[in-house]
């Protein structure tokens, strides 16, 4: 592993280590691990980055810190040269959000009184990405040649 830690700036930017196998981004006392495609010819182990891109995206907006959450998002696009619909990042989001909450809700279940207020707190960050996330898609029909 080699690790090179960017400037930290007033902002509280966050360090970086690159693996083999993937990047790994230090962001006050937490790691967020985002894997690596591997595409040996013979077998495919790429799978969708924006999906573990919205990981950190959540968890950055979970502790309140949704200016940088944005800012990482934007940046790792430019960085990568990747193109997708905000809609689709949206949704990724919500998902991983929804998922947080689940197992928030399976710890209040079990006893941990922390973890509702926890989950209510998840369950709108997903209900609110997942409103924009929302697709619309309009139709217009009539006979042939009314144009």
């Amino acid at each position: 592993m080699t690790f090179s830690p960017r400037e930290r700036g007033a902002s509280g930017g966050a360090a970086v280590a690159e693996t083999h196998a993937g990047v790994v981004f230090f962001v006050g006392d937490r790691a967020y691990k985002l894997k690596k495609g591997l595409d040996l010819g013979f077998l495919d182990f790429r799978t969708d980055v924006l999906a573990d891109v919205a990981f950190l995206v959540m968890d950055l907006e979970r502790l309140g810190r949704g200016d940088l959450a944005a800012s990482f998002l934007e940046q790792y696009r430019e960085a990568v040269g990747d193109r997708w619909p905000p809609s689709l990042a949206d949704h990724y989001i919500a998902y991983r959000a929804q998922v947080r909450t689940k197992v928030g809700c399976l710890r209040w279940s079990q006893g941990e009184a922390d973890s509702r207020e926890a989950a209510r707190r998840l369950l709108r960050l997903c209900l609110d990405h997942s409103r924009r996330a929302r697709v619309r898609l309009v139709l217009v029909g009539g006979p042939p040649g009314t144009g």
